[in-house]
């Protein structure tokens, strides 16, 4: 008898905790109707209740989109229509354990917004979720002008391509898109193209809007790109991109308005030539390892860590009025500056010196010594 009652409580502890495990392990879905307004914490306005950290979120298509007013958590956030937004209010943090996932449904694109003075945090971004059997070609694009957009994964954008029968074989595609116009964007993991045709295009950018932006890169390698054409913009008015982990990093070779690298320690490694359309900042403790590649400077320039040009060009160019701190090279300094003036700051040695700029002016900067070991051409 004692026998049979422990086999019969060990049987319903085991099947309680069965019901416990599934209570709160398996991710439930609500999907947002906004039958009463726009508030996220209401329940009327979810087909399942208000979403839990153990919730997924489909965001539809729908007459008004959710506004989040208390601090929040849940499982994911999927983007299914051709419009929608989530706006995080000052204050407030709405954290996704999951993937923010902007996915339009069939034959349409999504243009999907995150808004608002709070902080939006997530495990990864996923544009273009899944292929989708589209017979019209469009885009899925995200826009970001939250104050702070932390994402801790990766940031993946498929571009997809399909075909179908109309009298003959036609070719559709859907192009991920995403547009960084205001605010900060912290990612610690790689941003991810996945191009499925070579026809495809996907595009990340800063380039749009006008307020200030800025993008924090905190990976090893914060560009993994593969496929088709990768439009990756860079230079927006007002933007700044932050190479700032703390180590070692590839530096994606393209044009860039405001350019830091940070950290405190390791190597910034160029990957191909850069532009600096603004300043350009390479802080304490940090080498910029040029690895030969040009490096234009259009606007301040300056170094408090280590400067490894080896035998980089560096052009001084732009307009504008700008200082430039010392460094060393032995590949040749142009000064192409149709107007403004170009100052040193401090000591440069380089392989030459040609001055050809129209309208421009350059500074050799007070009590300092300039060696160019090669010709000074001025034309």
């Amino acid at each position: 008898t004692n026998t049979y009652c422990y086999m019969m409580r060990k049987l319903l502890y085991s099947f309680l905790f069965f019901i416990l495990l599934c209570s709160v392990g398996f991710t439930q879905t609500t999907t947002w109707t906004g039958n009463n307004n726009t508030a996220w914490n209401v329940g009327g306005n979810w087909s399942n209740g208000v979403p839990g950290t153990t919730t997924a979120v489909i965001i539809p298509s729908a007459s008004r989109y959710p506004i989040v007013s208390v601090s929040t958590r849940c499982a994911s956030i999927t983007f299914t229509g051709n419009t929608g937004s989530v706006s995080v209010n000052s204050g407030i943090t709405l954290t996704c354990d999951g993937a923010l996932a902007v996915n339009p449904s069939t034959n349409s694109s999504g243009n999907i917004n995150i808004l608002g003075a709070g902080i939006l945090s997530t495990a990864s971004v996923v544009i273009g979720l899944n292929p989708v059997d589209f017979t019209n070609s469009g885009t899925s694009v995200l826009t970001s002008t939250i104050s702070n957009f932390n994402v801790s994964g990766n940031f993946t954008l498929n571009s997809t391509r399909d075909s179908y029968w109309w009298f003959g074989t036609q070719e559709v595609f859907n192009n991920a898109r995403f547009y960084l116009e205001g605010g900060v964007l912290n990612i610690d993991g790689s941003i991810v193209t996945n191009n499925s045709n070579a026809s495809n295009n996907t595009t990340f950018s800063t380039a749009n809007g006008s307020t200030t932006r800025t993008l924090l890169l905190g990976n090893v390698t914060p560009f993994v790109l593969s496929g088709g054409t990768n439009n990756i913009l860079l230079n927006g008015t007002n933007a700044t991109v932050n190479y700032d982990r703390v180590g070692g990093q590839s530096v994606y070779g393209t044009n860039y308005n405001n350019l830091i690298f940070s950290g405190g320690t390791g190597t910034k490694t160029l990957q191909g030539a850069i532009v600096g359309n603004g300043n350009v900042n390479n802080e304490m403790g940090v080498t910029l390892a040029t690895e030969n590649n040009s490096v234009t400077l259009n606007g301040n320039f300056t170094n408090a860590g280590t400067f490894a040009a080896g035998s980089s060009p560096v052009i001084l160019g732009g307009t504008s009025n700008q200082s430039i701190a010392g460094f060393t090279t032995t590949g040749i300094v142009s000064m192409t500056k149709t107007g403004g003036t170009a100052t040193f700051t401090e000591n440069v040695n380089a392989g030459g010196l040609t001055i050809n700029g129209s309208g421009g002016t350059l500074n050799l900067g007070s009590s300092l010594t300039h060696t160019f070991t090669g010709n000074w051409t001025r034309t």
